[in-house]
């Protein structure tokens, strides 16, 4: 199990059900079960206020997994209690003071990862580009056709394909031309 802990939350994560596991399970107040969690490539997501019995307990299968180069990812936002996480095809999003789910989606391809830009998260996936606030509201998407990678400049995201770069504003999605501030709305 791997544990860390970000302002007064604590999350663990483990690809194996914790020694534990029906202790918290009894006292948690959110559990959550997606997929076979019967089956290979199950993840057990914990999330406590500092010492405390975790409150919020994930079981989550992903089809998609560790041996295809999608793992899961995690990203806890302490200024608005936002826990982002990414397990293959699963995208979660929790309010974790309100102790509520504000997001649940499958993806088309794999997750890869969350990366935070002040005021943004920006979601990688296989075939997909998105642009979240600090709150858990996506504020735009894109489709990218993989190979892809990104680099930030500015408030400018320019996603890199095998044959052309394309460039758009993170506020809002527009694409722009290199240098250019008009564009055409994404998402």
């Amino acid at each position: 199990m791997f544990c860390f802990t970000v302002g007064e939350y604590r999350v663990s994560v483990s690809n194996t059900f914790p020694s534990l596991f029906w202790e918290y399970h009894k006292k948690a107040r959110i559990v959550e079960h997606i997929g076979d969690v019967t089956a290979e490539n199950t993840f057990v997501i914990l999330v406590a206020k500092g010492n405390a019995w975790p409150f919020l307990i994930l079981i989550l299968h992903v089809s998609v997994g560790e041996e295809s180069g999608f793992n899961p990812g995690v990203f806890l936002l302490p200024e608005t209690q936002t826990l982002f996480i990414g397990a293959g095809e699963i995208l979660l999003i929790y309010h974790l003071e309100r102790e509520q789910k504000i997001w649940e989606e499958r993806i088309m391809g794999g997750f890869w990862g969350w990366h935070y830009v002040e005021p943004f998260v920006l979601l990688s996936a296989e075939i997909e580009l998105s642009i979240w606030n600090k709150e858990g509201e996506r504020l735009w998407e894109t489709f990218v056709e993989p190979p892809w990678s990104y680099e930030l400049e500015g408030d400018v995201i320019k996603v890199f394909y095998s044959n052309e770069t394309r460039y758009y504003r993170l506020q809002d999605g527009t694409e722009v031309e290199q240098g250019n501030e008009r564009g055409k709305k994404q998402g």
